[in-house]
C-alpha cells in the first residue's frame, strides 16, 4: 500500500477510483490532493477480502474534516441504488452495495457512478468542456465507453448502461 499525506484543515472529499487490479484513493480539498493510497486487488481474494481492502484504503486517509465520499469503476452502476451491477472485470464486487457499506463504516455520504460519467463530469466541470452543456467523452480499453451530457445533464439509461458500446475481445 502506498500513502502520501500532508495536513489540511478545511472541508475536504475523498474520491475513490477500483479497476480490474487496484484500488486508489484520495483526499482532496479545493482541488488539491492532501493525501492518497493505494493498493492491489488480488484477484483470488474473494468479495470480502476487496472489501475490507477498500476499507483500508479509505481508513488510512480520512479524517474529521472529509464530508462524503465518491467511487468510481468501470462497469455498470445502478447510480440510484448505489450498487455495482458489473463491475468489468473479475466480479467480486458484481451485486455488491458499496454505498450501503461504506455509508456504514464512515457515516459520511456516499455516491458511485461509472469512471465515464465522472470523467465527464470532471471535463465539463473541471476541465476542457467547462461551460458546455452538450458533450460526449469517450474511454477506449478493454470495450468502449461512452459518457454523455446532453442539456447540461448526464444520460444515465433505464439500464445504467447508456453509451457503453462493447467489449473489444484481445
Amino acid at each position: 500500500m502506498t500513502i502520501l499525506n500532508t495536513a489540511s484543515s478545511i472541508d475536504s472529499v475523498i474520491g475513490v477510483f477500483i479497476d480490474g487490479n487496484r484500488i486508489q484513493s484520495g483526499r482532496v480539498t479545493n482541488g488539491k490532493i492532501y493525501a492518497s493510497s493505494s493498493c492491489l486487488i488480488d484477484e483470488q481474494d474473494m468479495t470480502d477480502g476487496q472489501i475490507k481492502k477498500l476499507l483500508d484504503c479509505i481508513s488510512i486517509i480520512i479524517n474529521k474534516n472529509v464530508i462524503s465520499i465518491g467511487i468510481t469503476t468501470p462497469g455498470i452502476i445502478d447510480d440510484e441504488r448505489g450498487l455495482i451491477v458489473d463491475d468489468g472485470g473479475p466480479g467480486h464486487f458484481n451485486g455488491t452495495a458499496l454505498v450501503d457499506i461504506l455509508r456504514k463504516e464512515f457515516g459520511r455520504p456516499v455516491n458511485i457512478s461509472n469512471d465515464t460519467n465522472c470523467f465527464v463530469l470532471a471535463e465539463k466541470y473541471f476541465g476542457k468542456a467547462k461551460n458546455n452543456d452538450n458533450m460526449i467523452g469517450l474511454i477506449i480499453d478493454e470495450g468502449v465507453d461512452a459518457g454523455i451530457i446532453t442539456n447540461g445533464k448526464l444520460i444515465f439509461g433505464n439500464t445504467g448502461s447508456r453509451g457503453d458500446c462493447g467489449d473489444i475481445p484481445y
